[in-house]
């Protein structure tokens, strides 16, 4: 049982308290409540929530996309263990506190749609409402952190995009450059 596991709506903190013979672990559930519970009712599926599932008004989104989509960018930039924690809480990224809750979450997102995933306009940016939005797989592969950018007539875009629109070959414009050429020269002059 590492930080960032999930169990039901409880996702593990890391902190620990002693409890008799037993070490409780602390969790958090998906509307924020803390608790400290017994690793076995979590294990065993005892404890699924601290109850907000059987509320009115509750999300019961709990396996849905969108949800899961939420608690794995959480994960990443929280959860130390996590695998994906050194590119993304291991270099500064941070997930806004008003998305604790993933009622705050869903009101700003809103549900995920079919084929898209959730991706930040600012790669060094933060999990925020202003900077986060639904995009496509293609979206996502242009958006790292070792994207080439060009600008040509004051238009900033990924050298693949321009690459896309101009019907170049994208190792043409590379080549291009390396040997000294504009941004502009080298996507917008044809091959002869």
């Amino acid at each position: 049982m590492n930080p960032g596991d999930a169990f039901g709506s409880w996702t593990l903190t890391g902190r620990t308290k002693p409890s008799g013979k037993s070490l409780l672990r602390e969790c958090e559930c998906a509307c924020g409540t803390k608790r400290f519970i017994k690793p076995c009712s979590l294990k065993t599926g005892a404890t699924r929530s601290c109850g907000c599932a059987g509320l009115k008004g509750s999300h019961h989104m709990h396996s849905t996309a969108t949800y899961i989509c939420w608690q794995q960018a959480k994960k990443r930039c929280r959860c130390k263990n996590d695998k994906d924690y050194p590119s993304y809480g291991g270099r500064g990224i941070k997930f806004c506190r008003r998305w604790d809750k993933f009622e705050n979450f869903l009101a700003d997102m809103g549900r995920k749609p079919e084929g898209l995933t959730l991706g930040r306009a600012d790669n060094d940016g933060p999990y925020h409402p202003d900077n986060c939005e639904w995009q496509t797989l293609k979206q996502q592969a242009r958006n790292k952190r070792n994207t080439v950018y060009l600008t040509v007539g004051g238009v900033r875009k990924p050298l693949t995009q321009w690459a896309e629109e101009s019907g170049l070959q994208h190792v043409t414009i590379r080549a291009r450059l390396r040997a000294g050429w504009s941004h502009e020269k080298a996507t917008q002059t044809a091959v002869r």
